[in-house]
């Protein structure tokens, strides 16, 4: 190097930009695989979910906890939501292929009794159909559809938003069969 002459400043972000560019991609795979491993194990309620409801042919208050020892479906709906009745399909069909193994689908909705009655019985519905106050409902979600998938102690293993097909409800349900 010749006198005079004056050495490339050196670029601090230069040194960082390559180390980044190296650690990005390790933490998608770690991000995914998170992830991926909450959706199949996720962390249950600390106590057991309790919902008191009315059972269309009974007057006497229900409740989530008489069916302990079950894993149930709870799907909170309206006769009124179009992606609801979308659902009842897959809902039938869960509940056809894996009553024998100890599943219970409910289906509660914050509507009157004779609204949701006259609705179930010309919708072919063969699963348990209740109904709850709005206000009880309301404390829980006021999204429509939305299911909780409780295991055999009456803890929420599983929340699912929207419509649901029958292979997700099937993926929801069978670790806990």
């Amino acid at each position: 190097m010749s006198q005079g002459e004056t050495l490339p400043e050196p670029k601090p972000l230069a040194g960082a930009a390559a180390w980044l560019s190296r650690l990005f991609p390790l933490l998608v795979v770690i991000g995914i695989t998170g992830a991926i491993y909450y959706q199949d194990h996720p962390a249950p309620w600390a106590q057991p979910m309790d919902l008191s409801y009315k059972l269309l042919d009974e007057f006497a208050p229900r409740s989530l906890s008489d069916f302990r020892g079950r894993v149930v479906v709870l799907n909170l709906w309206a006769t009124w939501c179009e992606p609801c009745r979308q659902e009842l399909g897959a809902l039938n069909e869960l509940h056809d292929k894996y009553e024998r193994e100890g599943l219970l689908v409910v289906a509660v909705s914050d509507e009157d009794a004779e609204t949701v009655g006259r609705f179930a019985g010309l919708s072919e519905i063969r699963f348990t159909v209740g109904v709850m106050d709005s206000l009880s409902a309301s404390t829980v979600t006021n999204v429509r559809p939305f299911t909780f998938i409780l295991d055999r102690e009456g803890k929420v293993r599983r929340k699912l938003r929207g419509v649901q097909s029958l292979e997700d409800f099937e993926r929801a349900v069978k670790p806990l069969l």
